[in-house]
């Protein structure tokens, strides 16, 4: 493992963590959603009303702990573990970006958040194009 490659596993389990700490929080506000409403009317679907953010959630667990998993194989040297883990890191940069669009779509005044998904989505982006690399 080259140094490059050395210094792109340690981002990617860095990364790997804070999505996976961030998922949490995502689920938990998916779960207490439908408690922000009034008790005496809520709407019809209140009980829908967090599920697609609760199943966000998982799914940015899940790519946290394969970032997490496949950077710890990488720095124990497992043979294979470079491309999907670089790969991993692609598709976590390419959801980072449309995150970010969608977001900005959706509340154009407010750029803080687009603004760290996008710098997100470039270091996972960065990560994985190191990692796609040959050793030399």
């Amino acid at each position: 493992m080259t140094d490059g490659h050395a210094g792109a596993a340690l981002v990617l389990a860095v990364m790997g963590a804070a999505l996976f700490l961030t998922s949490l929080g995502i689920i938990v506000s998916g779960l207490t959603m439908s408690n922000s409403f009034d008790p005496t009317s809520p709407p019809p679907n209140a009980a829908d009303v967090g599920r697609a953010q609760v199943m966000l959630g998982v799914v940015v667990g899940i790519l946290g702990t394969v970032l997490v998993a496949g950077s710890v194989l990488l720095m124990t040297g497992t043979t294979g573990a470079r491309l999907p883990t670089a790969l991993a890191a692609l598709v976590g940069g390419v959801g980072g970006v449309v995150a970010a669009v969608l977001l900005i779509l959706e509340t154009p005044n407010d750029l803080i958040l687009p603004i760290g998904l996008i710098v997100g989505a470039l270091v996972l982006a960065a990560a994985g194009t190191v990692l796609i690399r040959r050793p030399a």
